[in-house]
Formats: C-alpha cells, sequence, structure tokens
C-alpha cells in the first residue's frame, strides 16, 4: 500500500523552523532554535517511517499524509485531539471548551488543547448536546472490530 501527500499544513516543527529562521542574524539564539527544529522534524520523519514499516506500509513523505486508516493502524495527519476538534464546527467547540472549562474549574489549564481532562469534558459537554465526535466513533469501531476478528481468530 502506498500513500502520498495531499496539500496538508505545515508540521509544527517546520513552523518552529520558519520563525526561527526569521529571528534578526544576530539573534544569539537563532542557530540553536533552527538546529533544534530540523532535529525534531527529521526525529518525526524517522518515528513516522518505522511505524508505517511496521505496519508493511510505504508513505512517500513521512511528513505529508492525511490520516491514514489501514486494518491495524491510525496514524494521525496532525493529531487525535486535533482530529476530534475537527469534527465539530470550529465555533462549536470553542464555546462548549470555553463553558466546560468554567464548569469544570479548569480556568487555570494553560494548554487546554492538549489537556485531557479539558478535552474530555469539552466532549462530554457535547454529548450532551447529542454531539459526538465522528473520528472517535470511527476509531472506536474499528478497535471493536480488530478485537471481535483477533477473539475469533485467536491471532493478531
Amino acid at each position: 500500500m502506498v500513500f502520498q501527500a495531499g496539500d496538508l499544513r505545515c508540521p509544527p516543527e517546520r513552523a518552529k523552523i520558519e520563525r526561527a529562521e526569521k529571528l534578526p542574524e544576530d539573534d544569539p539564539s537563532r542557530a540553536e532554535k533552527i538546529r533544534s527544529g530540523k532535529e525534531e522534524l527529521n526525529k518525526q520523519k524517522e518515528i513516522n517511517k518505522a511505524i508505517a514499516s511496521l505496519c508493511c506500509l510505504e508513505i512517500k513523505d513521512p511528513l505529508k499524509f492525511e490520516t491514514i486508516r489501514g486494518d491495524k493502524i491510525v496514524m494521525w495527519r496532525d493529531s487525535i485531539g486535533t482530529e476530534v476538534e475537527r469534527s465539530f464546527e470550529e465555533a462549536e467547540w470553542q464555546e462548549t471548551q470555553d463553558s466546560a472549562t468554567k464548569a469544570y474549574g479548569f480556568e487555570g489549564v494553560r494548554e487546554k488543547k492538549k489537556n485531557g481532562m479539558v478535552i474530555a469534558a469539552t466532549l462530554q459537554e457535547l454529548h450532551k448536546k447529542g454531539k459526538q465526535s465522528s473520528a472517535l466513533i470511527a476509531l472506536c469501531g474499528r478497535i471493536s472490530q480488530y478485537a471481535q476478528r483477533v477473539g475469533i481468530e485467536g491471532k493478531i
């Protein structure tokens, strides 16, 4: 199976490098920030290639692909959190997250997009409104199908 790159936005590591390159030449941290960003980018590229290889997949560019959903693998385009958030309209997610943050006392949390408790509270409030994440529903369905198949066949 071969997956080709789609039109994706820049991975965070690339954006980090681009921001560092815009720093003034005499900024003492410029070179270090560029080097560090490139190292992170290369590390992520190798991780993606290794995961794909373990699943017998070939990815043309390990830093540019759409979410891959194979028989035994899901590789998110960005992250599972971003994919879940994309399942809803941006304004709806933000409004619900804001109200959940207040209701559950998470106002002091700085990185709400990465905080599992904030995400869970937001999803819970959306569920109360009858809304569900298509990304999570699909993922849970695939896990369930795989578990049933493994249980029946007794092998991976």
